[in-house]
């Protein structure tokens, strides 16, 4: 079972690449951020309760987060694997997703670390804000959900960094360039189990 985990900073092109990888290996695209969207659309006492932090680029506890994504996660237990995206977001979190998937006997194969120019990111954020209408892309909540990456999610670095799990990309690339150097590390890994740690960090 093929289990990768894309993280980084808000706007570093995650969901696109997680999409794009999900596709390509048959995965199942597990977004956190799109499952509680999905219940705030449906008007579910799940969505109201979180929408709060949602709107204002807090992080969702993790009991709550856990909870979902441990219910929608059991019902693929015979996929050829997950592409966790926007998932885990804290240092417990992973250690809790490390537990579960252990158990089960089918860890994370590669942490995939999407690697922006903060004023690219910035940018990127709101202009995606004008087009989506997504109600955490304006500037005053883009500025706080970096903050609270760097003070929570960036942990997972020296985390998945000590499991030698993580391949470094750039996501300053064109789309297709970036999915491209995603799949040369998936390739090497299939082949060898082992991981490319910098084939993608090129910007070009």
């Amino acid at each position: 079972m093929l289990n990768l985990i894309l993280f980084g900073p808000p706007g570093c092109g995650k969901g696109t690449q997680s999409a794009r990888i999900a596709n390509r290996y048959k995965l199942v695209h597990l977004s956190t951020g799109e499952l509680f969207r999905e219940e705030f659309r449906k008007g579910t006492q799940l969505g109201k309760d979180v929408i709060h932090f949602m709107k204002n680029g807090l992080l969702i506890p993790d009991p709550v987060v856990l909870k979902k994504l441990y219910r929608v996660a059991s019902q693929y237990a015979h996929v050829p694997g997950l592409v966790f995206d926007g998932f885990p977001r804290t240092l417990n979190q992973a250690v809790v997703l490390d537990k579960m998937l252990d158990k089960k006997g089918i860890p994370i194969s590669i942490v995939f670390c999407m690697v922006v120019d903060e004023e690219e990111l910035i940018n990127r954020m709101l202009n995606r804000g004008e087009d989506s209408g997504r109600l955490d892309d304006n500037e005053e909540i883009i500025h706080k959900r970096m903050d609270v990456y760097r003070n929570h999610t960036r942990l997972l670095k020296d985390y998945y960094g000590n499991q030698q799990k993580i391949s470094y990309i750039s996501g300053m690339a064109p789309v297709k360039v970036v999915s491209e150097r995603i799949a040369q590390v998936v390739e090497y890994f299939l082949k060898t189990k082992e991981i490319l740690t910098r084939a993608g960090l090129t910007h070009g």
